[in-house]
């Protein structure tokens, strides 16, 4: 009897799927589509629609239930984070849904709460969370004093998340002149405290820029988001910059469905060093469209496999971006002095790398350099990028 049930629901599964793939084609008959493979086609020259914020939680939250399930645990927590906004950041959220469809609220407030942990370390020491954050932000202002500004920050983390947290409010207040703003969270610990928290994040009402005020990007991630373009991109000082390029990092991003990007490696070499330019294009996280434009090099014999560092500050070039979908420019990038100049743009459309222009400049020190960078695009093996070269600029589609 199970066996029938179970051969039944396979029979059933098939056949929902058939009946829902129907429609499909038949809605599609005057374009042409005749088979599976011509609805690729189709897909390939429109786009796809970017994944959702709501498809996105569900994956999230069937993940933790997944574990919660196998372990028996409750990491990560069922429960939500205890979040909310003030009108200023509500309204900029609606602006981000309505030009990308991409709910920040959504998923910070989607985000599992953070005290479980706290709670029962709490709970099983008969800790006093009051006079231990005391404790935590005395060592951490020691630290402060003697520049040990990492340290601080660890024990500052420690008393804050060993206070249990309950709840957090999160606004802008105006930090200088009429446009510029500040991000701050208000905590609220277990024992009645409200701390208020200055992220050193910054949204200028007038450029539309979100950015950190330290040169770190956001919460020093690395990245600034563009509201008027909808485009998050890589600050110059990037904690990336210490991690280098090997092939691995690509291997890596690969080996998930989140990525469909191609990229080019250019080697050569120039002022006694291995150098190499790289670029990027395609679907980043299902979410967003991108590019990237890297430079990096290494002494020939110092390094392993094929590990490279990033350009250093007077190996910086000035360098511009430009990734385009047919007509369309996604993203107009410079120009700028950098080493790994990059855009990901959010608009609730995505297209596959074959189906996307990238176009760069890169303007080198002296024409050796330019000869060698031109030298090996003339050598990669797919011959697919043009250039043009205007004195020590090197301007390159791909």
């Amino acid at each position: 009897m199970k066996t029938n049930r179970k051969i039944i629901s396979l029979l059933l599964a098939v056949v929902l799927l058939v009946t829902g793939a129907v429609p499909v084609f038949a809605a599609s008959t005057n374009k042409g589509i005749s088979s599976i493979s011509d609805y690729a086609v189709l897909l390939e020259d429109e786009g796809y629609d970017a994944i959702t914020t709501a498809e996105f939680l569900e994956q999230v939250n069937a993940a933790g239930d997944f574990f919660r399930l196998m372990t028996g645990g409750k990491f990560p927590s069922s429960e939500k984070l205890d979040v909310s906004f003030d009108e200023f950041l509500t309204e900029a959220n609606l602006y981000v849904v309505a030009n990308s469809g991409v709910d920040i609220e959504a998923i910070i407030k989607n985000l599992p709460a953070f005290n479980g942990l706290s709670s029962l370390i709490a709970e099983k020491l008969e800790l006093d969370t009051t006079a231990f954050r005391e404790e935590m932000y005395a060592t951490r202002d020691e630290y402060f004093a003697e520049g040990n500004t990492s340290l601080g920050l660890i024990y500052h983390l420690l008393g804050s998340y060993m206070s249990i947290i309950d709840k957090c409010y999160l606004y802008a207040e105006p930090y200088e002149g009429d446009n510029i703003y500040q991000l701050c969270i208000d905590v609220t610990y277990r024992d009645g405290t409200v701390e208020k928290v200055t992220t050193a994040v910054l949204f200028d009402t007038e450029t539309g820029e979100l950015y950190g005020r330290d040169g770190k990007g956001m919460l020093n991630i690395g990245f600034n988001f563009n509201f008027k373009d909808m485009v998050l991109y890589a600050v110059v000082d990037a904690w990336m910059r210490d991690m280098g390029y090997a092939v691995l990092y690509d291997t890596m991003a690969g080996m998930s469905n989140l990525w469909d990007m191609d990229t080019r490696r250019y080697h050569f070499e120039y002022d006694g060093l291995e150098w190499m330019i790289q670029v990027w294009k395609g679907t980043y996280i299902q979410v967003s469209n991108g590019s990237e434009v890297g430079v990096y090099n290494r002494v020939p014999g110092e390094e392993l496999g094929t590990f490279y560092n990033c350009a250093t500050d007077d190996q910086l070039m000035e360098m511009t971006m430009k990734l385009s979908y047919q007509d369309t420019v996604l993203i107009d990038m410079g120009p700028q002095m950098h080493w790994w100049i990059n855009g990901f743009n959010f608009s609730g459309k995505v297209y596959g790398p074959e189906n996307l222009t990238l176009e760069y400049s890169i303007v080198m020190p002296d024409e050796e350099m330019v000869k060698a960078f031109t030298q090996a695009i003339d050598n990669e093996e797919n011959h697919d990028a043009t250039y043009t070269v205007e004195g020590t600029k090197v301007t390159v589609v791909w």
